[in-house]
């Protein structure tokens, strides 16, 4: 592991840009009103068409414009486009709708800096409109290849403020951009709905750096509800998470869970409307089969610690598109229940 930075010390700001108009004036203002200072920003555009990139070029004249060619609509393509021109040790890779509170930034650069294992930092994230209410606040992602839950509408004062700790999974970092070259770059092969951010910070994992989340650094967060409209990516992704990142023996062993939770998930898809999405999902991820496959042995081939170490074995944080059904919400905590006795075979297996 890297102890002695090749690159000036600092922080370089990227905001990934899509018609963000509406948000991106008050992320930049908030960037540049911190006391810790950020040395340059970055604006990755994917081809808005909300005049956005015209008003920063005549309000903002210093922050440096990276002009994707169109919509590619690929958010680790933004991201790495992001990455390869920022020229500091740390790097803030941000969405347009986040207001950075004072501290923020600083507190995640503390923790990488005390942490010679840790190549990347989370911030809390809390509502813009209700500040008291989190957002986000740290994840895992369980041995099923889904969310464990992110404290979503949990209030901020009975959550408290715990130390930093291991998560996988939020937009929102701060990297090490030393530890980072040794994880390498976004997947490019995600779709943008779900897990493109976890998938790096598993793989950092995988290769035996750590992410930590820290929650006394708070962020504003302008959220939206997606609905089912990520459906389909949300299938994919899923997917191509376990299938890259899971060791071979681990999704053998997890298999009859694996098969359950499908199950699950398609009767989700036939009473909540999202089976065409669904079908696309698996049709997508088969057809790019070969890619995955590469893909795979490609990150493999850079693991130091076993999948118990990488995945988690808590409850669920059940997908929107599942909904609130209450036969879903039985079978469910069934198939999670199970799941963790399947799990403990595989955590046997690496011991």
């Amino acid at each position: 592991m890297t102890n002695a930075s090749q690159h000036p010390e600092g922080v370089t700001a990227v905001i990934c840009n899509y018609n963000g108009m509406a948000s991106l004036p008050v992320t930049l203002d908030s960037l540049h009103g911190l006391a810790e200072g950020v040395e340059r920003v970055v604006v990755v555009d994917d081809g808005s068409t909300d005049g956005s990139l015209q008003w920063l070029a005549e309000a903002h004249p210093t922050v440096t414009i990276v002009k994707m060619p169109g919509n590619t609509g690929n958010l680790g393509k933004v991201r790495n486009a992001g990455l390869a021109v920022a020229d500091t040790r740390f790097i803030l890779l941000t969405d347009n709708d986040v207001t950075y509170l004072p501290g923020s930034v600083a507190r995640m650069r503390e923790v990488l800096e005390a942490h010679p294992d840790c190549f990347c930092a989370t911030p809390r994230l809390v509502y813009s409109t209700d500040p008291t209410r989190i957002y986000q606040d740290g994840n895992q992602i369980s041995f099923l290849g889904v969310s464990t839950g992110s404290h979503r509408g949990v209030a901020v004062a009975k959550r408290g403020c715990p130390p930093p700790f291991a998560t996988a999974g939020g937009g929102i970092m701060l990297f090490d951009r030393d530890r980072l070259a040794e994880v390498g770059a976004f997947d490019e092969g995600y779709l943008h709905a779900w897990a493109d951010d976890a998938e790096l910070q598993l793989r950092g994992a995988l290769f035996g750096f750590r992410c930590l989340h820290v929650p006394g650094a708070v962020c504003l967060h302008d959220a939206k509800d997606h609905g089912n409209s990520r459906a389909e990516g949300q299938i994919y992704n899923r997917l191509r998470l376990l299938f890259t990142l899971g060791q071979g023996r681990s999704l053998l062993v997890m298999a009859p869970s694996l098969v359950l939770f499908e199950i699950n998930l398609l009767m989700a898809a036939l009473l909540q409307g999202f089976l065409p999405a669904y079908l696309k999902g698996w049709a997508r991820f088969w057809r790019e089969r070969q890619e995955i496959l590469a893909t795979r042995r490609c990150f493999q081939a850079g693991r130091r610690v076993p999948d118990s170490v990488v995945f988690a074995a808590g409850g669920i944080e059940v997908p929107v598109a599942v909904g609130r059904r209450a036969i879903l919400r039985w079978l469910v905590n069934a198939m999670v229940w199970l799941g963790k006795l399947n799990w403990m075979l595989v955590t046997r297996a690496h011991r």
